[in-house]
């Protein structure tokens, strides 16, 4: 079998080579981009969180829906989507 190469910094132009001070702002970006990734399932979640709250209110204002079918589709939702 031939020999693949390992990435190595000796290997990068010099001009591409991470310092110390270049690691700890690239380290903050890196943790801006995490945080505006959380931030975006969050507002999906949001988003979904209303949805699902829209449409238990239209069935129990369209009198489809009476007591303990909130806990009913709680118990559906647990049994098949697990996790």
């Amino acid at each position: 079998m031939g020999r693949g190469r390992e990435p190595c910094h000796r290997d990068q132009p010099s001009n591409l080579r991470a310092t110390k001070h270049d690691e700890a702002t690239f380290s903050e970006v890196v943790r801006l981009i995490a945080a505006s990734r959380e931030r975006a399932v969050n507002t999906e979640l949001i988003d979904l969180y209303r949805q699902v709250g829209a449409t238990i209110s239209r069935k129990i204002k369209a009198a489809e829906w009476g007591d303990g079918v909130v806990e009913r589709l709680a118990a559906y939702i647990a049994k098949t989507q697990p996790g």
